[in-house]
C-alpha cells in the first residue's frame, strides 16, 4: 500500500483525481471555454475566405472556385483562421466556423 501514499497526498493536495481520459476530457471543456479565450481579429487579407466558409462547411477546392483564388493562397488563409480559432478543420478537408 505503500505506492498509494504520493497519489493520495496529490489529491489531499487539490489534485484532480484522474481514472480515465473522460475525466480529462471534462476537466479541460471547464477551463477552455469559448468566452474566456481571447478574440483575434481577423486580418483583413484573410475576410474573403472567412466569409465564404459556413456552419456546414466547405471544401479547399469550393472555396478556390468560389473566391478564384489559387490553392495555396486559401490554404495558408485557412491554416490562420484555424490556428486563431476561427474556423475548424473537419475528417475529409472540410472547414467550418
Amino acid at each position: 500500500m505503500k505506492t498509494m501514499f504520493g497519489s493520495n497526498r496529490l489529491i489531499v493536495n487539490g489534485e484532480k483525481c484522474v481514472r480515465n481520459a473522460k475525466d480529462i476530457l471534462k476537466y479541460y471543456e471547464r477551463s477552455v471555454r469559448e468566452e474566456d479565450a481571447p478574440r483575434v481579429k481577423i486580418a483583413e487579407e484573410l475576410m474573403p475566405v472567412y466569409h465564404c466558409i459556413n456552419r456546414k462547411g466547405k471544401r479547399i477546392d469550393e472555396l478556390c472556385l468560389e473566391l478564384n483564388m489559387p490553392a495555396h493562397k486559401v490554404m495558408t488563409a485557412l491554416t490562420l483562421l484555424e490556428m486563431q480559432g476561427h474556423i475548424f478543420q473537419h475528417s475529409g478537408g472540410i472547414f467550418s466556423k
